[in-house]
């Protein structure tokens, strides 16, 4: 868990009014951790304040008279005391500075005039009472009051009523104050923290830097998406190119087998005519048989059909002879 970092405390200014239980623990600590050591620093704490609360009237008496004193003198110091500008803190929002120390004080209502004149009295007929009980038993008190004896309250309220009108018709802001003001505002502006403001804008323009951000990397994200859609698609035609190239390694592989063919075929050729169980032609008609060859299988056997090549593969020179002559007999029916 963070926490606020605290402004700069001016040296100037008056030390808070110790309270009677503040005085009876620091006359105490050093007795009690004495007689038992072994009690970490928020027990002790808690062990002091233990004993407060079972503490008697009378003996709180001397640290009562104590915390008397030291408010009295708080309120006297206080009362001189101009704060510096310069260690004035944010408010709680963390928008604004402080208002200015030289600024007239707001007017007290009849109540709080009343509060003061019977704090004291309540407080002391009633010992120990803790400041929101004391707080309450004032409003109960004052709803009690009737109109005429709230009057001289009121009078009062009507006092210091003018008494704040007349001071903020001379009023001017220090030029201390107006300097420390300026400081704030480029404080807020820069994006610091301030007593632990913290400034909206800058917390804007973060926002707004973050999206800027967010977008780029959506933008580097489709460039990427688009390249790997192009890489895809080269990919693909290089797939392509790579089935055609396999199909046309395979035609040439089979060529020097059709070439061999063809060549076992011309070389059968001459012998179709001595085939044994091939009728011989006509001795008249013998040329007219080997043109007839020579058509068929070309000069060096090119034009084999697939019957042709089949014969010669399964059965060798034996079977080219007689799918030839079988050929050439159809030819001549």
């Amino acid at each position: 868990m963070c926490r606020r970092p605290r402004s700069a405390r001016d040296p100037a200014a008056p030390k808070a009014a110790t309270s009677a239980q503040q005085f009876y623990a620091k006359a105490r600590r050093e007795a009690l951790k004495a007689k038992e050591p072994s009690l970490s620093s928020v027990d002790l704490q808690k062990r002091l304040a233990e004993e407060w609360r079972d503490l008697s009237g009378k003996a709180r008496d001397p640290f009562i008279k104590k915390a008397n004193a030291d408010k009295v003198r708080f309120t006297k110091e206080t009362a001189a005391y101009v704060p510096d500008p310069s260690h004035l803190k944010a408010t709680k929002g963390g928008k604004r500075l402080q208002k200015d120390p030289l600024r007239p004080k707001k007017p007290k209502s009849a109540y709080l005039f009343f509060g003061e004149a019977t704090r004291a009295e309540l407080s002391g007929a009633n010992p120990g009472i803790r400041i929101e009980e004391l707080s309450k038993l004032i409003g109960e008190e004052w709803r009690k009051l009737t109109a005429s004896q709230k009057g001289p309250y009121q009078k009062q309220a009507d006092k210091d009523q003018d008494r704040y009108r007349k001071e903020m018709d001379k009023y001017t802001p220090s030029e201390a104050y107006l300097a420390a003001r300026e400081a704030f505002k480029a404080a807020k502006k820069s994006g610091r923290l301030l007593n632990g403001g913290i400034n909206a804008a800058a917390l804007e323009e973060e926002n707004a830097s973050l999206k800027e951000k967010v977008s780029e990397l959506t933008a580097e994200l489709k460039a990427k998406d688009k390249e790997i859609k192009e890489l895809s698609k080269q990919t693909k035609k290089i797939e392509k190119l790579e089935e055609k190239l396999e199909k046309t390694i395979a035609k040439k592989s089979a060529a020097p087998k059709a070439a061999k063919a063809a060549k076992a075929a011309k070389a059968a050729a001459p012998k179709a005519k001595a085939a044994p169980k091939a009728k011989a032609p006509p001795p008249d008609k013998e040329s007219h048989y080997v043109a007839f060859t020579k058509k068929v299988l070309g000069s060096k056997g090119e034009k084999a059909d697939a019957e042709m090549l089949a014969a010669l593969e399964s059965s060798g020179p034996k079977g080219l002879a007689k799918a030839l002559a079988k050929k050439y007999k159809a030819g001549r029916k």
